[in-house]
């Protein structure tokens, strides 16, 4: 059950599990693509010769970190939101009624 939403498919809640997967893949993904995206630059520049000329300004930063981590947490309150919701529902079958 890695992926947040699974569960909640399994149990029965298809719509629910469905936003939760789609959501945390869309988070999942565009942390690659800002990752592949920065490294393609960062070796972009580092391959070319306005490196040499005294540009090494541009490389230091070529990955957009506040929107990588801004995804990284949204993911993990995806995450951690799915795995409450996957409890409370499975007691909520159980017929155990604790929360």
């Amino acid at each position: 059950m890695l992926l947040p939403g699974l569960g909640h498919i399994l149990m029965g809640r298809p719509v629910r599990g469905t936003l939760f997967s789609v959501s945390f893949l869309g988070c999942f993904v565009g942390i690659l693509v800002m990752f592949f995206r920065g490294y393609l630059q960062y070796f972009e520049l580092s391959s070319s010769a306005h490196l040499v000329e005294g540009g090494s300004e541009a490389v230091i930063n070529p990955f957009p970190l506040a929107w990588m981590l801004g995804a990284l947490i949204v993911a993990l309150i995806l995450l951690f939101t799915s795995f409450i919701g996957l409890r409370r529902s499975s007691r909520a079958l159980s017929g155990t009624g604790e929360t």
